[in-house]
């Protein structure tokens, strides 16, 4: 019977609780819809209600299904009961296209207190580790209460996306959840033969980029040149900010976001690209292969 209101509505709202943050070694135990006024909550653990009963409204273009973090819920469903839920919209994506990335935070708490300035306590979430466990009514109200503002922070943040003229972009996202869930669950194949050959030639890159700063940089100082090559450290803000002063360029750091105010300077462009190379080669590298 509750299947059946849940299946008329065009807007449901949806959560789960689980045992952990593992898709693949941690339990969905319960299972959350929101209708109207109404609020249902399952459990979905063994021996208890059949999640499948759920997957042809989750798994419907029929509903909208409101979540918040999408990409958490798809990947629990998916790798628990192979359950997808297709046709979604994620408040968190929602709220971060609104204000372009700006907040610090998009979970529900937050976006509950910003919306409506109540507080929402999240930290019941971690009382579901133990599978065994006789939930209580205070984890049940928890639980329920999650699926009690969606559709209200939904009707708020749907008006501003449009006025933004975010309503396609709001859709793209919402719909790379599916492929970007997958690919978080099953990996990517990796052509290593190929990944080793761009790190050879980034690796050259960096070699050919150093020589070109060190023939310029050992010119600032006489004891940092050692047989003809500059003995500046590269890594060393102190040092390198001295030797740009010495060639007449004044930045107040080196960080990137100051010395791209000075790309005009070729030395300049040499640096930056060179901190490319080093970022590449550290971040995706071998430790890409390794992974």
């Amino acid at each position: 019977k509750c299947l059946e209101e849940i299946e008329k509505r065009p807007i449901i709202e949806f959560d789960t609780e689980a045992t952990g943050l593992d898709p693949w070694l941690d339990k969905v135990v319960l299972m959350q819809f929101g209708i109207g006024d109404q609020r249902f909550v399952f459990d979905v653990r063994d021996g208890h209600v059949d999640p499948q009963i759920f997957k042809e409204v989750l798994s419907s273009d029929d509903n909208l299904t409101l979540i918040q973090n999408a990409v958490f819920d798809y990947k629990m469903m998916k790798s628990n009961f192979n359950i997808e839920v297709v046709n979604m919209y994620d408040l968190m994506l929602a709220d971060e296209l609104i204000f372009a990335g700006l907040n610090k935070k998009s979970n529900l708490g937050y976006l509950v207190s910003k919306y409506f300035n109540l507080k929402f306590p999240k930290d019941v979430a971690t009382s579901f580790k133990d599978y065994d466990q006789e939930y209580q009514e205070y984890q049940l109200r928890y639980a329920s209460n999650d699926v009690s503002v969606l559709k209200d922070i939904y009707n708020l943040q749907i008006g501003e996306l449009h006025k933004q003229g975010l309503d396609r972009v709001a859709k793209l996202e919402f719909e790379f959840v599916v492929p970007l869930s997958d690919m978080e669950l099953n990996g990517i194949t990796l052509d290593t033969d190929m990944w080793k050959e761009i790190i050879e030639e980034t690796e050259d890159n960096k070699r050919s980029t150093k020589v070109v700063i060190d023939n310029v940089l050992k010119n600032t100082v006489d004891q940092h040149a050692f047989f003809g090559l500059s003995l500046v450290n590269l890594d060393s803000p102190a040092q390198l900010k001295t030797s740009l002063s010495l060639l007449g360029i004044q930045v107040d750091s080196t960080a990137v976001e100051e010395l791209q105010k000075h790309r005009t300077h070729d030395i300049i462009d040499h640096i930056l690209n060179y901190r490319e190379y080093e970022k590449f080669l550290t971040t995706y590298g071998e430790n890409m292969m390794a992974k």
